[in-house]
């Protein structure tokens, strides 16, 4: 790995450390190279109120690849506020271009920027704005389909394990057909992301509105209907934007695995009986379903009330993850001081 590649993961790996930011800055302006201005640029655009037009502006002469991977959602899919895992090894340009010769076309560079940060991405959160006129329900990221090595083997038949190539090479074939089409393959559209129960998450690699983000509801069941296909962003920056902005404060901190940040939230005069506006599920059930015990302690301790659904949830626990979320569940409420 190059000495620029390991800055450039360390901006990537330390969410919402603005120290690797500056490093890598730092590190770059002593080359004389133009990307240390805009990585500068990028990190004071949420201090000084700069609008996204400017900083797309001095982008533009720098590597599409580089800019979506260092910047923050919208103009980039670096997206700070969500917790990331990887199922798969990073992959390099390389293993992208011969992927992108194994298709026959072109990854739009914020994908490959995407795949190269987080390879088979697992956001803790994933669920963008519903789609306006749009008449099916849209579901959560589960996960991003990951590439595989150049030159590796190891495709599978199991939906739950296909990589890129195989999930396109299948699901856009014309053979898979519901009422004789296929409205991926009759359009300019590849899946990207599992969303379970049939539902995919695409993306636009061709045509006017290349960059795009859709979702696909029960494609299994609806492969050949384009009413099922519905526009979610116009690029995959956007989409993360929309996942950061849908979400609750207080669910961002639960799903991240941030226990100090959630409780300073509650802290703050957040409700620790709040519930989710679209599942209206509880913080405290949340917390639990993370199996974060420490969470659920000082959640409890706060005032969260201890609902059924959250001593079920908690029953579902392995082992000793089990025995932890009960014995937090058991908290006493803090006693509160006398006026």
């Amino acid at each position: 790995m190059s000495e620029d590649e390991a800055l450039l993961r360390a901006v990537v790996d330390r969410r919402g450390d603005d120290t690797a930011r500056l490093v890598y800055a730092d590190w770059l302006d002593e080359r004389a190279d133009p990307r240390g201005a805009f990585l500068r640029a990028e990190l004071e655009c949420p201090r000084t109120g700069k609008k996204e037009k400017a900083l797309r502006a001095l982008a533009v002469p720098l590597d599409a690849v580089w800019v979506a991977r260092v910047a923050r959602p919208p103009v980039g899919v670096c997206a700070d506020q969500i917790a990331i895992g990887s199922t798969h090894a990073p992959v390099t340009a390389a293993d992208l271009d011969a992927a992108e010769k194994e298709l026959g076309f072109a990854l739009p560079a914020e994908y490959r920027a995407l795949l190269m940060n987080h390879n088979g991405a697992c956001p803790a959160i994933g669920l963008p704005k519903q789609p306006a006129r749009f008449p099916y329900g849209i579901s959560e990221v589960q996960r991003f389909l990951h590439v595989l090595p150049a030159g590796a083997e190891g495709r599978t038949s199991h939906e739950e394990e296909w990589d890129l190539v195989e999930a396109i090479e299948t699901l856009c074939d014309r053979e898979f057909t519901y009422g004789g089409r296929n409205a991926l393959a009759d359009g300019d559209c590849v899946p990207i992301a599992d969303a379970g129960e049939g539902d995919f998450y695409c993306l636009a690699v061709r045509g006017p509105r290349a960059g795009a983000v859709y979702f696909f509801h029960d494609f299994t069941h609806n492969a050949g209907a384009p009413d099922h296909l519905g526009l979610v962003a116009k690029s995959l920056g956007a989409f993360f934007a929309s996942v950061v902005e849908t979400a609750p404060e207080w669910y961002r901190h639960v799903k991240n695995g941030d226990t100090v940040a959630a409780l300073q939230w509650v802290d703050d005069g957040g409700n620790p009986n709040a519930k989710h506006p679209d599942s209206g599920e509880s913080v405290l059930y949340e917390a639990v379903c993370t199996r974060n015990a420490e969470l659920v302690a000082g959640l409890v301790a706060r005032g969260a009330k201890v609902t059924t659904g959250a001593r079920d949830a908690a029953g579902y626990a392995p082992g000793r993850e089990k025995t932890k979320l009960l014995a937090a569940l058991a908290t006493k409420p803090a006693k509160k001081p006398k006026a």
